[in-house]
């Protein structure tokens, strides 16, 4: 019995459990647990969870790539008055917004921790009855304070786009991710401005 438990915490029998009891939670509940709504609520999971899981990695990983990152001045897209709960309900009254389940933690430029983050996907289903969430590419937006940043990347749900996903690949663009995130809030009719906040003097 004292062998079996960390044999259980072993990457080989760890990594395939948890990405299991991901996948059956996000196919059954998703819709449920990851509404807009409980941004707020995921954003403090998060920040207690994200830590400990780059913990663990480290320690059992020769490398991995941190998911705890950086939101950098050319992911901004507006300044508002919004916070994130009321931002994320307006927005999707336009996209189709859930919260992120495998996203990374974030500061941005000014060494602010996030406030919350969410998604829409966008692009070619797969088939054609495949669900939202299996689309290619996602519109990641995160809410620092009165900040909106966003950028384009790979969808993590689909498995031929993780390393992409997670190493910042080809479909990486802050660029692209701006641009569609403002039109999605011009969409909402959400009121912004697009001074960049700068740091205090």
């Amino acid at each position: 019995m004292q062998d079996l438990i960390p044999q259980l915490w072993s990457v080989d029998i760890a990594a395939p459990a948890v990405v299991s009891v991901v996948l059956l939670t996000r196919m059954y509940f998703g819709s449920v647990l990851l509404a807009p709504r409980y941004v707020r609520a995921w954003n403090v999971a998060r920040r207690i969870l994200v830590p400990l899981i780059d913990k663990l990695a480290a320690s059992r990983l020769p490398t991995s790539p941190s998911l705890t990152n950086h939101a950098t001045k050319e992911e901004f897209v507006a300044a508002t008055d919004l916070r994130v709960t009321q931002l994320s309900k307006q927005l999707a009254t336009a996209r189709d917004l859930e919260v992120p389940l495998l996203a990374g933690y974030k500061t941005d430029w000014l060494d602010r921790s996030e406030d919350g983050t969410v998604v829409w996907y966008y692009g070619s289903k797969p088939w054609p009855t495949a669900p939202n969430w299996l689309r290619p590419y996602q519109v990641h937006i995160t809410v620092f304070e009165d900040t909106i940043t966003a950028h384009r990347e790979a969808n993590p749900w689909c498995p031929c786009l993780w390393v992409d996903h997670l190493f910042k690949g080809e479909s990486f663009s802050a660029e692209d991710g701006v641009r569609r995130a403002r039109r999605g809030l011009d969409g909402a009719d959400v009121a912004y401005d697009t001074e960049v906040p700068q740091e205090a003097s």
